[in-house]
């Protein structure tokens, strides 16, 4: 549930500045996010404000903070209650799979009559209003993101990462988190738009795959190099279960088993490579055929 550029008969705070009806204020839904085997997690999550009249409300139990997660693909939505305090949200990770929406809203569970604020919009300077009960307050519209959950995808490599975006202002570079079930790969906000608008598209996919999976996989063979001598595969599935994906596919390309002290021999960027079907260098012959459908005169004159 969005409220997106839809405009209320009333004033409303809204995290987008160029949406939202005070001059000053500033409302916002914090949080971090976390997966693992079987929970998708909404961690400290909370609302940040300086407004105010927010603040004076809400202490006065008149308005209520919800976070709504909404996924069609599974027909899953639900709310959970927050405050300025954090909380962890956790959902069972089975509930979600492709597009899910998290957003924040703030609303009124008792009318309050004759509202106004000196900081709102001078258009609604010299009214007072009627926030009616259930009425939103404040909204922030959140996140969209996709998640990936399908036990039959265990074995294929693809399937362990996920590209996420970042609302981080500071983030400009790509950060590479290892969780348990998947390799996590967070892009600044313009570079996630980028992505998300070509990756479906013939012949991004292995330009994408050379540029974020392959550093991120060899990130991630570099950090499991690093265990004690004395580590099992069966120890690094057990703490990252993306690894088994690894492991059968490792198989599969070289027709051996692969045990620790192999694999603490490998070059990490070779391995990323070969698993990944040597995409860094046959993504040079589809940036060429992209760049030829763009520029194909310049390109046959040479």
């Amino acid at each position: 549930m969005r409220l997106g550029k839809k405009v209320p008969p009333y004033p409303i705070l809204n995290k987008s500045l160029n949406m939202s009806s005070y001059k000053n204020s500033n409302f916002s839904f914090s949080y971090e996010l976390e997966e693992t085997k079987e929970l998708f997690i909404i961690k400290n999550a909370k609302i940040e404000t300086d407004s105010g009249d927010l603040l004076k409300y809400f202490n006065l139990q008149k308005l209520k903070a919800v976070v709504i997660v909404e996924c069609s693909s599974t027909v899953y939505r639900n709310k959970f209650e927050i405050s300025i305090n954090p909380v962890d949200i956790e959902i069972p990770i089975k509930d979600l799979n492709d597009k899910v929406e998290i957003s924040c809203f703030v609303y009124a569970i008792e009318d309050i009559e004759n509202y106004s604020s000196k900081d709102m919009q001078d258009v609604y300077q010299g009214y007072s209003f009627m926030i009616e009960k259930y009425s939103m307050f404040a909204v922030d519209d959140g996140i969209t993101m996709k998640i990936e959950y399908d036990d039959k995808e265990d074995n294929k490599v693809a399937s362990i990462f996920s590209v996420i975006k970042s609302f981080d202002q500071n983030l400009n570079n790509m950060k590479v988190e290892l969780t348990d079930r998947k390799i996590k790969i967070i892009l600044p906000e313009k570079s996630f738009e980028y992505y998300d608008a070509l990756k479906d598209k013939e012949p991004f996919q292995s330009i994408f795959f050379s540029i974020l999976v392959i550093p991120s996989l060899t990130y991630a063979f570099s950090e499991i190099q690093k265990l004690p001598n004395e580590t099992e595969i069966d120890d690094i599935v057990d703490k990252y279960s993306w690894f088994k994906s690894i492991v059968a596919s490792y198989k599969k390309l070289y027709k051996v088993d692969l045990d620790y002290e192999t694999f603490k021999q490998l070059v990490p960027l070779e391995l990323a490579q070969g698993l990944m079907n040597n995409c860094t260098t046959s993504s040079f012959d589809d940036f060429y055929k992209a760049v030829t459908n763009i520029i194909p005169n310049e390109m046959e004159d040479e």
